[in-house]
């Protein structure tokens, strides 16, 4: 799991599932409750792939 903080105030706004770490340092994740890459305005489940600079921290299963 990862955690966002998209105003970098040190609060999470948003949590996302890893799906990969990309070579480039930016991390491909699965998200709900956000809007379409593609640019429609539908919110639901997608893919993102996100720069590091968002993320506030990381979970796991074992706390």
């Amino acid at each position: 799991m990862v955690i966002f903080d998209w105003d970098h105030d040190g609060v999470g706004d948003h949590i996302g599932i890893i799906e990969k770490q990309l070579p480039d340092g930016r991390v491909r994740t699965i998200e709900g409750n956000t809007g379409d890459p593609a640019g429609r305005k539908a919110e639901g489940v997608y893919q993102k792939t996100r720069v590091t600079s968002t993320i506030l921290g990381y979970g796991d299963a074992d706390g």
